[in-house]
């Protein structure tokens, strides 16, 4: 869907400036979760269980709203559904300040769970925006620089998180409470303001290119290395987010830091990831992704089984070097699943986005286990889903057809 060419190039620079504002936002408001969720434990004295419902219900949204929100973008186009989907993250983001006001857990849960369904939205229709907005030869570029855009937001969240919410000591749980309220009303006014900037710019509209579908020779589901794609997409989702979730709990109990301190320290799990992606491209001019990918989850299993067996500080800052790890891992296994599909991608591609639930299930999963038996022994679920991802590096990616014996050629 690409642009006119009529379309000067300084409007078509705004508009990937505004874009890039808007992955910035989402992945603020994504790792915002992670100081979230231990402050929230403590205010309501919370389980490690209760207190996940919160990336549970974050994670899960996608669910609920991604596909509506690709039939919204086809009826009333990229810039109107971009705008939607700021509104209803800004309208999550104000639900806070009742929500903590009336000092009720379900409420937050609601808040919660109407920013991450703006934040669904957001990202459906800005990753194929950027990469319409421009050549098709340079979509890569633009998706990258915007990867990096999110990154930044991810990396910064996490510190702003911990001044605003553990700066103060001695308040009343009611006071703590009401200390969610500054960042998601900043982030609320960040956006309000950035919504009526896109309203009156001129951001142009992909052309909507009517193509002939052909018959497809198979299902997407028929593809054995998608299936095992999307399970190891689920894992791998779960694992990041996990390790971001209990992180800070970690650094508290075990590496002996202060919560605000730990708070800061979470950022660099999330910065070691930018980096990784940053450094990603030249890498793999050198060495097959597939390769590194498989290198990454070892060394990301063996970081985290270090933390178990050897908890403490040093397990603390292994947990933190798992980030660097987690870099280059989704866009590697999310290519090598769409291999081979032809006219099948489309629907693939759908099917693996969905498969980022396993955000909501795993921490989950974490949490019952942490609450069980203690938040060191639960760690082991993270490690056991780069395990998975390692048997896909090594056996699972090659293109293969179910109930057909037959293995597609790869190049």
């Amino acid at each position: 869907m690409p642009l006119s060419k009529s379309q000067p190039q300084n409007r078509t620079t705004a508009a990937l400036t505004l874009l890039s504002s808007v992955f910035f936002i989402w992945g603020f408001l994504t790792s915002l979760n992670s100081v979230l969720i231990p402050h929230l434990q403590q205010v309501f004295q919370l389980s490690y269980s209760e207190s996940m419902l919160i990336q549970a219900v974050f994670s899960s949204s996608p669910l609920l709203i991604s596909l509506p929100a690709v039939k919204l973008m086809h009826s009333i186009g990229y810039k109107n559904t971009l705008l939607f989907g700021l509104a209803l993250t800004a309208a999550g983001a104000l639900a806070f300040y009742p929500a903590a006001d009336a000092f009720s857990y379900p409420l937050v849960l609601l808040a919660v769970l109407i920013t991450a369904m703006g934040v669904a939205v957001l990202q459906v229709v800005a990753n194929p925006y950027a990469a319409a907005l421009g050549d098709r030869s340079t979509a890569a570029s633009r998706l990258t620089m915007a990867s990096g855009i999110n990154s930044l937001g991810t990396t910064i969240a996490p510190y702003i998180g911990a001044l605003l919410l553990f700066s103060a000591a001695d308040l009343s749980a009611q006071d703590k409470a009401e200390l969610v309220q500054g960042p998601y009303l900043l982030t609320a006014a960040v956006i309000t303001v950035l919504i009526i900037i896109m309203k009156i710019s001129f951001m142009p509209e992909p052309r909507q290119v009517s193509v002939k579908q052909k018959q497809k020779t198979f299902p997407a589901w028929r593809y054995r290395h998608l299936l095992l794609g999307m399970l190891t997409i689920f894992c791998y989702t779960g694992a990041e987010v996990s390790i971001g979730s209990f992180l800070l709990s970690y650094l508290n109990q075990q590496g002996d830091y202060s919560t605000q301190t730990g708070a800061k320290l979470v950022a660099l799990y999330w910065a070691g990831a930018m980096t990784g992606r940053l450094l990603g491209p030249f890498v793999f001019r050198y060495i097959c992704a597939r390769k590194v990918l498989f290198i990454n989850a070892l060394t990301a299993a063996a970081l985290i089984l270090s933390a178990v067996v050897s908890p403490g500080i040093s397990g603390g800052w292994a947990l933190i070097a798992v980030g660097l790890c987690n870099s280059i891992m989704y866009p590697v296994i999310f290519s090598i699943a769409l291999d081979k599909l032809g006219e099948s991608t489309a629907q693939a591609s759908g099917m693996l986005v969905m498969a980022g639930v396993g955000g909501a299930v795993l921490p989950l999963m974490q949490a019952l286990l942490a609450d069980s038996s203690s938040l060191v022994i639960s760690l082991i679920i993270p490690a056991m889903c780069y395990a998975v991802i390692m048997a896909y590096s090594l056996f699972g990616w090659r293109p293969c057809l179910l109930g057909a014996g037959q293995r597609l050629q790869v190049e």
